[in-house]
Parts: structure tokens; C-alpha cells; sequence
């Protein structure tokens, strides 16, 4: 079986509380089978190269108060093609169950409220969370792992970041939204947003004379230098992410014809919270 697919759970209870407030909660599962990046029931395998090809090499990571320990560790678990199997291919794509698991699974968790207030007044909100975890630690080729990281693109990974979680707390987020009419045909509305931080990632170009030094030869093929991540997937994020929009409405009625005004404030309150970072490691991280 080499098609992907998608295997949904949920269940939800919604409940009248009060005359005119409704409250819904819900519980929400899959099995996270259909990517649009990758697969996890197939993978492609160079049937000319095998995990034998490959040679191990450590790097010693920068020195900087902002990575984990203050940088300067042994980053271990890089591998390099060996010069003599370099552009040797012959590749097939063949189900993932011949060299081990993928396995992935989503965990949602939602409240909502409803409330339909006397003179068309109305407040609404939810509360999302939810839990991701991905285990895709079998080796087809490269005993590194590919995968696919927002921003930098296709790369390797070292295999102890194979099997990576998705945190309640990075996935929460909290929206409001509600609308009072006034009188003269006027009216005020607005949303407000609370959501989870962009995630950090730090990706280090690391020159070929560096990892010579340890692997013994330069990088196979005249590659320049290969990419080190030097945090984890989903262990680093800025700070939540605050908007609220607001709106003015007037009516404007003329015999059969109305016509509506609407001004727009839009991140009302001048949030200026972070919406994306430089994924690249060096002096403009």
C-alpha cells in the first residue's frame, strides 16, 4: 500500500447553559497521514547506496549565549556520501514498512462559546490546543534523516531529532470576537487573537575545511559546506503572538437602498509581535 491516507476521530458536546449562551467542546484525533511535503507510507531508495556509503563526521558548534548551553558542544550524528558512491543512483520509491516506521499522530483539544445577548448584541470566543509528535527514525539510505524545515528548506537532520513532539503550549491559541449595535444605526465590533509564537530554528553552514577535520576529506561531490541545525524542531519560540481588529459601522438608509460604512482598525492596540525570524545561523540570526 504506497497511497497515502487519513484516518479521523472527534467528538464534541455542545450545550445550551443559559437562554441564549451555547458552550461546545471537542476532542479531535488523526493519525497525521497525508503530507503535502512527504510521505509516510513511501520512500524513495537508491538502490546503488546503502547506509555503509555514508561516513560519520562531528562538528563543534559556534560558541553563542543564545544557543542551547551556550553553544560550543560536539553536534554528532552528520553524514557524508562517500566521494567513490557520489552521483551513483538508481532510485525507486517503494513502501516506508521495508525499513522501519513513520509514525504520526495529532491530538486536538477545542472549546467554543456562543452568547446571543439582548438588542442583537453577540460574544463568541474558543480555546484551541493541540499535541503533534512525529517518529520517522527509519534509515533508507543516509543514516541521516531528511526533513523538511520551514523557511530552509529540504535537509538533513541528526537522527536524534527524528522523533520530535509538537507541545500542547505551542499549538494553544485563544480568539474572541463579539458586535454591539447602537443606536442611530451605528455599530462597534472587533476580534481578538492570542496565538503561539513563530518557531526558532537555528541552521548552520558549515564549511567544508571545518568538516574536514574531523570526517577526514572534504565534503564529497566539491559541496562548499552542508547545513547543521543547531536547535532542535519545536524546541525554541518567540513570544505569543497579540492582534485585536476593530470596527465602526454606519448605516446609511435611502428609501429601499441601505448602505453600509465600515472603518477598520486593524492591530488596533500597534502589536509588534514577531512574525517570522531568520532561520539562519551567522551574525544576522
Amino acid at each position: 500500500r504506497m497511497r497515502d491516507s487519513n484516518w479521523d476521530l472527534s467528538a464534541e458536546v455542545q450545550q445550551e447553559v443559559l437562554t441564549g449562551l451555547s458552550v461546545t467542546a471537542g476532542y479531535y484525533w488523526n493519525n497525521g497521514g497525508y503530507y503535502y511535503t512527504d510521505s509516510n507510507v513511501r520512500v524513495t531508495d537508491n538502490l546503488l547506496v546503502g547506509p555503509a556509503d555514508y561516513d560519520e563526521f562531528c562538528v563543534t558548534a559556534p560558541v553563542d549565549s543564545r544557543l542551547p548551553g551556550g553553544g560550543g558542544n560536539e553536534v554528532c550524528g552528520l553524514y557524508d556520501l562517500n566521494p567513490a558512491k557520489f552521483g551513483t543512483q538508481q532510485n525507486v520509491v517503494t513502501n516506508t514498512s521495508k525499513f522501519g516506521s513513520d509514525v504520526r499522530r495529532n491530538h486536538f483539544l477545542n472549546f467554543s462559546w456562543d452568547a446571543r445577548l439582548a438588542n442583537g448584541i453577540r460574544f463568541g470566543g474558543g480555546l484551541d490546543s493541540g499535541r503533534t509528535t512525529k517518529a520517522a527514525c527509519n534509515v533508507v539510505d543516509s543514516p541521516e534523516q531528511a526533513w523538511f524545515t520551514r523557511g530552509v528548506g529540504w535537509g538533513s537532520i541528526p537522527t536524534q531529532f527524528c522523533d520530535s513532539t509538537r507541545s500542547w503550549g505551542a499549538q494553544t491559541q485563544f480568539k474572541m470576537f463579539g458586535n454591539i449595535p447602537l443606536p442611530g444605526d451605528f455599530g462597534v465590533s472587533g476580534t481578538m487573537q492570542n496565538l503561539s509564537g513563530v518557531e526558532n530554528l537555528a541552521t548552520w553552514a558549515v564549511p567544508s575545511a571545518t568538516v574536514a577535520q574531523t570526517l577526514g576529506r572534504p565534503l564529497s561531490g566539491g559541496a562548499r559546506n552542508v547545513n547543521v541545525p543547531l536547535l532542535g524542531p519545536h524546541e525554541r519560540h518567540e513570544a505569543r503572538i497579540s492582534r485585536v481588529d476593530l470596527r465602526v459601522t454606519k448605516i446609511i438608509r435611502a428609501g429601499d437602498l441601505r448602505f453600509t460604512l465600515n472603518l477598520d482598525a486593524y492591530n488596533a492596540f500597534n502589536s509588534n509581535s514577531i512574525r517570522e525570524t531568520n532561520q539562519v545561523f551567522g551574525s544576522s540570526w
